[in-house]
């Protein structure tokens, strides 16, 4: 596993610690943060991985930056769609 790899998969666990931020803003704010960090990582990522590789973290990313973990497992708990919070 290559060093750009390990990043990126700490990428995602980050961009999934973002949704347990509280309000909504530090929310946003921690996701233009990945999204400026991320976009490079992607590049890099391909280059030493491949595309098919690239392409599998890119929507995990946009994934996980749309609908946070917390947010999906409240709403599958109650059995409904999952919504963002009203500040």
């Amino acid at each position: 596993m290559t060093l750009s790899l390990i990043l990126a998969l700490i990428w995602l666990a980050l961009a999934q610690a973002t949704g347990f931020l509280r309000p909504a803003s530090r929310q946003h704010t921690a996701a233009v943060a990945l999204t400026i960090v991320g976009i490079p990582l992607l590049g890099w990522v391909t280059t030493d991985a491949g595309p098919y590789i690239s392409l599998a973290l890119l929507a995990a990313g946009a994934l996980s930056l749309c609908w946070p973990l917390p947010g999906v497992l409240r709403g599958a708990r109650n059995g409904e769609e999952w919504q963002e919070p009203a500040e």
